[in-house]
């Protein structure tokens, strides 16, 4: 029986003022978590991620990219995080969009961090849910 996918509304879960937001741009090892995303809420199976990023002229630092999954919208530190997922090289003065999609978890979170401390990078985090019927 194949199976149909229903999206649910893209939400922004991230965004600093390069991309007409207010979270801090991205800057050292630290890094930052987007706000969390509930995908059992509205009986969703999982989402799509973008994550877009704006590097300075002559970039040195990448930007690195995790996600945090938890059974509770508390995060309280016991979540299963998977590192890293990925990396979105720099770019000279430019602009990278990176799509991966999480699942089968109920509470997940980006996280965000450079793995230099030279650069300020500009960052958006897009998050489209959803499930599959059948």
């Amino acid at each position: 029986m194949p199976f149909t996918v229903e999206w649910g509304t893209e939400q922004v879960v991230y965004r600093t003022n390069g991309y007409g937001g207010s979270d801090a741009d991205i800057y050292g090892t630290g890094g930052v978590d987007s706000n969390v995303v509930d995908l059992v809420t509205n009986g969703y199976h999982g989402a799509m991620v973008m994550i877009k990023a704006t590097f300075p002229s002559s970039p040195t630092d990448n930007l690195n990219f995790s996600t945090k999954y938890y059974n509770s919208s508390t995060f309280d530190g016991d979540e299963e995080e998977q590192q890293p997922a990925g990396q979105i090289r720099n770019k000279f003065n430019g602009e990278r969009i990176y799509t991966y999609f999480v699942g089968l978890c109920k509470y997940f979170k980006v996280h965000l961090e450079a793995d230099g401390t030279t650069d300020s990078i500009d960052v958006e985090v897009r998050v489209t849910p959803f499930r599959l019927t059948g």
